[in-house]
């Protein structure tokens, strides 16, 4: 008797388990869940939210607005061990950037700096994957939090060298060099290649150490320091005899503005390196927002995504019936298909 109590006694937990199967699966109702993708059904459309899903490699920029055969040397490029020369690229550009700022006379190797300061933004901009490219800079902000950071330590440091030829080297470097970090997700988001953003953030951060230390210390030539933008005067009443009034004007002095923008980009890529050591399968600038709603919300958004999943499939039952009763096979696979 104890067995035969002990089943039935089973058999009524199992039933009552499916009777409450979807109340299991819910969310407690009087608590808040914040989730960063979710499906929601609008007007019978399923719209997938904070989702980046079915990523075609091939769709890259050149594939879109090239021919096809200059978009398949792209593709064949980015593809072999040839996309590891974009880091020879790179070291070439910041050697001539440095040797530049050292020794003033030789100003040819400022086109031959900003040459490859130009290659290397044009090949991995062509080489972007469209889909991601998009999520970064429409979907989030910090990407353009880098950028403004990186415009304004440009826009600096050019004035720092009066504007003169080395601006044709300093821009593109200093500018192009952020945005290849940026892009950097929607190019080498597969896995082979993954060490190369880490390689170009590591050179971004040594290279930005030692201009501060050569700009610290009176290392460059030809340099002009001078204040850029008012930010405050003040006007003193002297109580002398003359009974004169004197002014003090607070300026944006450009080296001070180029430390501080410097600094700030040289934290941001050290957590930048430490995220892509620590996640290699993950991207740094690919984030979602959380959207916080009760769990009795998110109860019913979840109910109404199992019900239309129900009717969808009820109607192509009703489609199959159909066909069946019509012997049309053939509309039959392809509805299978």
């Amino acid at each position: 008797m104890d067995k035969i109590n002990k089943e039935r006694w089973h058999n009524s937990i199992i039933k009552l388990k499916n009777v409450n199967f979807w109340n299991d699966t819910e969310l407690p109702s009087n608590k808040y869940t914040a989730l960063a993708s979710y499906a929601e059904i609008i007007n019978g459309i399923t719209i997938e939210k904070g989702k980046c899903m079915n990523i075609d490699s091939n769709n890259t920029i050149s594939q879109y607005i090239c021919c096809n055969c200059f978009s398949n040397i792209i593709t064949k490029i980015t593809n072999s061990k040839l996309i590891y020369s974009i880091i020879l690229f790179n070291i070439l550009g910041i050697l001539c950037i440095l040797y530049i700022l050292l020794d003033y006379s030789y100003k040819s190797l400022s086109y031959l700096g900003a040459l490859c300061w130009l290659v290397i933004p044009i090949i991995l901009f062509l080489d972007s994957n469209i889909t991601i490219l998009k999520r970064i800079w429409l979907k989030t902000f910090k990407p353009w939090i880098h950028l403004y950071a990186s415009l304004l330590e440009t826009i600096a440091f050019c004035d720092i060298c009066g504007w003169d030829f080395r601006t044709f080297i300093i821009f593109p470097a200093m500018l192009f060099n952020q945005i290849n970090i940026i892009n950097s997700d929607a190019v080498y988001f597969k896995l082979k290649t993954k060490s190369i953003p880490l390689i170009q953030i590591i050179l971004s951060i040594m290279w930005k150490f030692f201009m501060i230390y050569c700009l610290r210390f009176g290392y460059f030539e030809n340099i002009h320091p001078r204040n850029m933008i008012v930010l405050s005067s003040i006007s003193n009443n002297n109580t002398n005899m003359n009974n004169t009034n004197t002014e003090t004007i607070f300026y944006l002095n450009n080296v001070s503005l180029f430390f501080t923008k410097s600094m700030s980009l040289f934290i941001i890529l050290c957590g930048e390196a430490y995220f892509k050591i620590k996640h290699t399968n993950k991207l740094y600038f690919l984030h979602t927002n959380y959207t916080i709603k009760k769990n009795k919300e998110w109860n019913i958004m979840n109910r109404n995504e199992r019900i239309y999943k129900k009717q969808s499939l009820n109607k192509q039952v009703i489609n199959i019936k159909q066909k069946i009763k019509t012997n049309n096979f053939s509309s039959i696979q392809n509805i299978v298909i």
